[in-house]
């Protein structure tokens, strides 16, 4: 058996294209395939050999004391569809942050210093997302409420992370961090937002229902019959009940399913956000049937007129 072992020692850069042109000179080695052929490709590596052990089929690494290292750039464009990396079905599962992935994932990120960041847009942006495919995940940016929000295959809904369900005591819904106690009945009948026309309040916090009650007990809140019934409102051995926010009210809204009495198909809720002199926001549930008995709730705000009366559902901060 003959063992050849070589050694190749270039002063310039090495060139393989069918072109002829010398290669960049920030290339060590440029490759270029300007083949048109199905299927072709540009570099094929392979490693079929049996190793106790790891084995590689390309090892790649950056080092030095550069401004910022990249051990590898992917880039695929000028095609109908581009993709810049693909790991087949089959092809093994993915590792970032542990050369020992989950075998039951296919994507496994691990780290203690470190997120996953979900894309962060407007809802302009979000809702600009041509054929979004079910189960999409982003992050809504200016979105009532703010949060990531899921493509249902029909509909935009935000995830809300806790409810906590009983029939003789007020629901807990948590979103984003934020908690609302919400009481287990709307008012017996419908209450105008504002029944004198005074208008422009200045109530217009879409977070916290709490700061426009605020400002309208500084007008006079009996002038309001929507948010002076809460406020006013002693159930379960509190007494600090209010009017919730446009935000909290689109909480509400998206656990409806968990709340008791909560109306549904469209009716409409007050919140204490002010739209303008004449208006305020009001929500209404809005019920999506997924086929085979399932159901999801999302929330359709409108500006309402405050002297029209519709019904309200009194919270409080747990």
């Amino acid at each position: 058996m003959l063992l050849f072992l070589c050694q190749f020692g270039f002063s310039q850069n090495v060139g393989i294209n069918t072109t002829g042109a010398a290669p960049a000179a920030t290339n060590f080695l440029e490759v270029l395939s300007p083949s048109s052929t199905v299927n072709s490709i540009a570099i094929y590596g392979a490693h079929s050999g049996v190793v106790a052990g790891t084995g590689y089929g390309i090892w790649i690494e950056k080092t030095g004391a550069s401004t910022t290292n990249v051990a590898a750039y992917y880039s695929a464009s000028g095609a109908t569809n581009n993709y810049a990396i693909i790991v087949p079905s089959g092809g093994g599962n993915v590792g970032i942050g542990t050369s020992t992935p989950s075998s039951k994932a296919a994507l496994d990120v691990s780290s203690t210093t470190q997120g996953v960041l979900v894309p962060r847009m407007t809802k302009v942006q979000r809702d600009a997302i041509t054929s979004p495919t079910t189960s999409l995940l982003v992050y809504v940016s200016d979105g009532s409420p703010v949060g990531f929000y899921y493509y249902t295959g029909s509909a935009w809904v935000p995830l809300v992370s806790t409810i906590t369900y009983s029939t003789s005591s007020p629901t807990i819904v948590t979103y984003a961090g934020q908690a609302i106690m919400v009481h287990t009945a709307d008012y017996s009948g419908t209450l105008a937002w504002d029944n004198t026309a005074y208008g422009v309040t200045s109530a217009t916090s879409s977070t916290n229902g709490q700061t426009n009650v605020a400002t309208l007990t500084a007008i006079d809140i009996t002038k309001f019959p929507a948010a002076y019934y809460c406020d006013t409102l002693t159930a379960y051995g509190y007494t600090d009940w209010y009017l919730p926010s446009l935000n909290e009210l689109n909480m509400m809204c998206q656990s409806s399913l968990s709340l008791v009495g909560f109306a549904n198909n469209l009716t409409m809720y007050w919140s204490s956000t002010e739209v303008n002199a004449t208006n305020a926001y009001a929500v209404a549930p809005n019920k999506y049937h997924l086929g085979a008995g399932s159901y999801i709730w999302s929330a359709r705000e409108n500006p309402f007129d405050k002297t029209v009366g519709t019904r309200c559902r009194c919270i409080r901060k747990p």
